[in-house]
């Protein structure tokens, strides 16, 4: 049964992943001020919810997996966890449910080659999870609408910056925290993993106070340049191989062009 507890985690935990591309203007509605005045008060209301749905990549995969596991709310915690981070539930959505959700909204605006490819990855450990969608669907729906690939340097930009990635805490610097994190870059033309590199990412904004205390040592989620959550271990290295099964796919069948 959904508690109001994990209406209002749900809520503000998509609202952590969805803030950073909404404030760079890539998705979501325009007023990326108001949803972190939500996340800085930790306030849940219609108006939140309303943001949520219009984050039109995003809100149908909350609803896939909800549906999966029976859960009428699409912001339940759990189902958010499982779309950002996986978690079980992720791996309850069938791979016919996934391909229906898929062919409704992809099949009309990728090559039907491109589409055939996504299809056949179905049953090779494709989940309705962010960062597949990043690897297997994101960069394949710029071709198919535009005609061609970015070029490599916007590539690897687009796709490190979109993916959900982790890194160690090593220093808190004011609003920024400086990170160990593991880029995602092409190698030997193979999408893999790189060693951990320092790197700085904003986890607050001046004219707030702190959304959650974070301390040297700790590891957490980062979403385009912005820490999103601390992580505990079992989501640490649920990201991680969810993430390593996701680039197998995309070295098998969507290979950078």
């Amino acid at each position: 049964m959904q508690t109001v507890e994990s209406d209002t985690q749900g809520l503000l935990r998509f609202s952590r992943y969805a803030f950073p591309p909404n404030r760079l203007g890539y998705c979501g509605g325009e007023d990326h001020a108001g949803l972190y005045q939500y996340m800085a008060a930790q306030k849940v209301d219609g108006g939140l919810r309303d943001m949520a749905k219009n984050f039109e990549g995003a809100y149908p995969y909350l609803r896939l997996i909800a549906h999966s596991v029976g859960i009428e709310d699409p912001l339940d915690e759990r189902v958010v966890e499982a779309y950002w981070l996986g978690n079980a539930w992720l791996d309850r959505v069938t791979p016919y449910d996934f391909y229906r959700f898929l062919e409704q909204y992809y099949k009309k605006v990728m090559a039907p080659t491109r589409f055939d490819m996504l299809k056949d990855s179905l049953t090779q450990g494709a989940r309705p999870h962010h960062n597949f969608h990043v690897f297997g669907i994101f960069l394949y729906l710029q071709k198919s609408l535009t005609g061609s690939v970015p070029r490599m340097e916007r590539v690897l930009g687009m796709v490190d910056g979109c993916r959900i990635s982790w890194g160690q805490v090593i220093t808190v610097i004011g609003n920024q925290l400086i990170v160990n994190r593991p880029p995602v870059m092409i190698k030997d033309d193979q999408w893999v993993i790189g060693k951990p590199v320092p790197v700085r990412v904003d986890w607050k904004l001046d004219h707030d106070g702190r959304l959650w205390e974070v301390h040297a040592g700790d590891v957490v989620s980062i979403h385009w340049g912005w820490a999103s959550e601390r992580l505990k271990a079992p989501q640490v290295a649920r990201l991680i191989t969810d993430t390593r099964t996701f680039l197998k796919l995309a070295n098998q069948r969507f290979l950078c062009e």
